[in-house]
């Protein structure tokens, strides 16, 4: 048995080593023979790993499928794309808007989102974003070298803006100037060489050195490249002739015929110079009433003309006049003969006294002492006889001039009637539509027809009222602590040293006050010292109609602007005292717009002034006028422009005192109306009093404005001129009615 095993085992040594299969001596397996899923005969089961044919990628499996066969799936986690394995979310490193989503495919790429940072390696764009078709775009900058060698050269590096340089001495150039050799650039833009001096001969022409761009000086005559002067004014365009020589091209210059013709000269261009002979020139006009003939440099010859003003004839012989006329002489009959003068003053009349008829209007007085009429006016009056008009110091207008004393403007108004703002209409208790009763500037006509029982009047028994009537215009314009005009709103709180200034009356105004002061004490001389209230220093205290200027009747509660005069709604002492007792003096309330007397000892607040009428000593005019005829006078305002009627009615109520006026034809004229009770007021002289008016007629009563209180409609406004307050009372109340019309004077300018 052991012979038989050893037999048996040589066999099979011998044949592993003929390399035979060990089973050929029996039948095979039935399942498969070599492959790479085939293992001793069996195959491999499904998604075991291939025994051979990998395809060595990282990104794959080498797996077994059903057909026996090695496939290569690609892993989880992974893209195989055109060969190539990339990681989940792992961009394409040719296309950045693509990636690999092994979510969606493993084996094609994927855009990214919209505006997905991106790079198209592109640098001459920037901000570079994924667009929805998996592109790479960026916004273009275009970045262009600037001309010439050394300009600035320009780049793009991806941003939105391109990199700048300048060439430097590397870089080779031409600076175009030919005393310059190794031109380069600086590095700043500018092409610069190293400098060279080839100093030239005095003369351009002669043989000389000269620069040719390199680092020696050649050598040469000029040649017609070389500008030159030859010293031949009759030539032109003169350069060298390359032998050292000079030339250049002739030109002829002849003058026209006759002294005044045209003179042509050489000047070394190629035309010549023109001119006419002027009056340094003599010629000959051949006229006989000229002399001192000359050019007139345009070619032609003048004299000057002499004339002999009507009174004599030229003589040609001479060039003078020989006067045939008596009372004048001299060489042109220009002049009054001895006792002859002139008039009117450059006339050239002459007449045997110039004072005769009297040249100055009246308003003056007439000498002849310089042989001529000259007129020395009043002062009121200007112009050289006396009628051009009123002087700057002077009221009214022309002929009507006149100059009041100093205690008239301390008393009187020396300005036009400041507005009263009032626009709205009323009946005896409350508001009316101003349209309804004859609208603005009313004429109302007759209405004693329609007003006969007081007991129901209509509305249109209150025509003739303020509210129908237009004021004078009036602006404030505030100034700040420095003198520089700003809107008064801006100015909220009135400071040190601001100001205001009054359009109607020229006075200039503290927006601050002092308070509690008596009127005693002259307060405002404090802002006299240096350097000055606004450095002014002339501020005073103001008189009673300056005061009352600042109010309205169309306000209460104050009367006053507060924009424009903040603060301060009280009473402000005026620097008027009562005629007959010093110890009283006035005041005006800026809460309700009245204007009283009481005693100067109360501390009260005043607001300084300063500006104004500079008032004369001494009348050298009326203020106020009489006319008509001594039945129907009238006087007439030269200030106010206003005429009044002497006349007056008593016992009224404010609607008959309007009723009274409206109806009133009187000295020829139908237009009278009730005066508001700043018209009222302005005839107020607080000098006086028992009345306290200048006007002939006036009663020392209380009289009716035409003015209604604004905030108590059942009163209206009236003047007690016994000594010149401002008040209200009940509109059935009892006063006089004074009329009042506008009355204009020609100017005679």
């Amino acid at each position: 048995m052991r012979a038989i095993a050893h037999l048996v085992g040589l066999v099979v040594v011998s044949i592993l080593a003929a390399g035979c299969d060990l089973y050929t001596w029996e039948d095979p397996p039935a399942d498969c023979d070599s492959g790479p899923c085939c293992r001793d005969g069996e195959w491999l089961a499904t998604g075991q790993g291939c025994l051979s044919g990998t395809d060595d990628l990282d990104c794959t499996e080498d797996v077994c499928n059903d057909t026996h066969a090695c496939e290569h799936p690609v892993s989880q986690g992974y893209c195989l794309i055109g060969g190539v394995c990339y990681a989940h979310n792992q961009d394409n490193s040719e296309e950045s808007c693509k990636f690999c989503d092994s979510n969606v495919s493993q084996t094609s790429w994927q855009n990214r989102l919209s505006s997905t940072v991106c790079d198209d390696e592109d640098p001459c764009t920037y901000d570079d974003r994924c667009t929805a078709q998996g592109a790479c775009e960026g916004t273009a900058i275009s970045c262009e070298d600037e001309a010439g060698t050394c300009g600035m050269k320009r780049s793009c590096d991806g941003s939105d803006t391109c990199v700048e340089s300048y060439p430097g001495q590397e870089t080779s150039c031409d600076d175009e100037e030919p005393c310059t050799h190794s031109d380069a650039c600086n590095g700043s833009g500018i092409c610069q060489g190293i400098s060279i001096t080839c100093t030239p001969d005095s003369d351009p022409c002669a043989y000389q050195p000269y620069c040719d761009g390199s680092d020696t000086c050649a050598m040469g005559y000029p040649g017609e490249e070389t500008n030159c002067d030859d010293n031949e004014a009759c030539t032109h365009t003169d350069v060298c002739n390359g032998s050292g020589g000079c030339a250049g091209t002739t030109i002829q210059c002849d003058d026209d015929p006759g002294p005044c013709g045209v003179q042509r000269s050489c000047d070394g261009s190629d035309t010549c110079a023109e001119s006419y002979p002027d009056s340094e020139t003599y010629c000959d006009d051949a006229e006989d009433c000229t002399r001192w003939d000359v050019c007139d440099g345009e070619g032609g010859c003048a004299g000057t003309v002499y004339d002999c003003h009507g009174h004599g004839t030229c003589n040609s012989d001479n060039g003078f006049c020989t006067c045939t006329e008596a009372g004048y002489t001299g060489d042109y009959c220009d002049e009054c003969a001895d006792g002859y003068f002139e008039y009117p003053a450059e006339s050239g009349t002459c007449i045997t006294d110039p004072c005769i008829p009297d040249p100055c209007n009246g308003h003056g007085t007439c000498g002849n002492a310089t042989g001529a009429a000259v007129c020395t006016c009043n002062d009121a009056y200007i112009g050289d006889y006396c009628d051009e008009g009123c002087s700057e110091a002077a009221f009214g207008t022309y002929p009507d001039c006149f100059i009041p004393s100093r205690a008239d403007c301390a008393t009187r108004p020396c300005f036009s009637v400041p507005p009263t703002g009032v626009s709205s209409c009323y009946n005896e208790t409350s508001v009316l539509n101003c349209s309804d009763i004859g609208g603005n500037g009313p004429n109302c006509g007759d209405l004693s027809a329609d007003c006969t029982n007081p007991d129901a009047l209509p509305d249109g028994c209150f025509c003739g009222q303020d509210g129908q009537y237009v004021d004078n215009p009036r602006t404030f314009t505030c100034y700040d602590a420095s003198g520089t005009e700003t809107p008064c709103a801006n100015l909220t709180t009135a400071q040190e040293h601001e100001t205001v200034v009054d359009s109607l009356t020229g006075l200039v105004w503290q927006r601050t006050f002092f308070s509690s002061f008596t009127q005693t004490i002259s307060i405002c001389a404090s802002s006299n010292d240096a350097p000055g209230y606004a450095g002014f220093r002339d501020w005073r205290e103001p008189s009673v109609h300056e005061l009352l200027s600042l109010t309205e009747a169309s306000r209460h509660n104050p009367v006053v602007d507060v924009v424009v005069f903040p603060g301060g709604t009280g009473s402000f002492w005026s620097s008027n005292t009562r005629f007959d007792d010093t110890s009283l003096a006035w005041s005006v309330h800026m809460s309700y717009g009245l204007v009283s007397s009481g005693s100067a000892s109360t501390p009260k607040d005043v607001r300084c002034v300063r500006g104004g009428y500079p008032a004369g000593e001494e009348r050298a005019g009326s203020w106020l006028t009489e006319h008509g005829t001594p039945s129907e006078s009238t006087v007439i305002d030269a200030v106010s422009g206003l005429e009044w009627a002497l006349t007056s009615m008593s016992n009224l109520t404010w609607q008959a005192s309007l009723k009274y006026c409206q109806d009133m034809q009187y000295a020829g004229y139908e237009d009278w109306r009730l005066p508001d009770r700043h018209e009222l007021m302005s005839i107020v002289d607080f000098s006086t009093g028992n009345p306290a008016s200048a006007i002939s007629s006036m009663v020392a009563v209380g009289h009716w404005s035409s003015t209604s209180h604004f905030s108590s409609p059942a009163n209206a406004w009236y003047v007690d001129f016994e000594y010149g307050n401002l008040l209200s009372n009940a509109k059935d109340q009892q006063y006089y009615a004074r009329c009042v019309r506008g009355f204009s004077i020609s100017s005679g300018e």
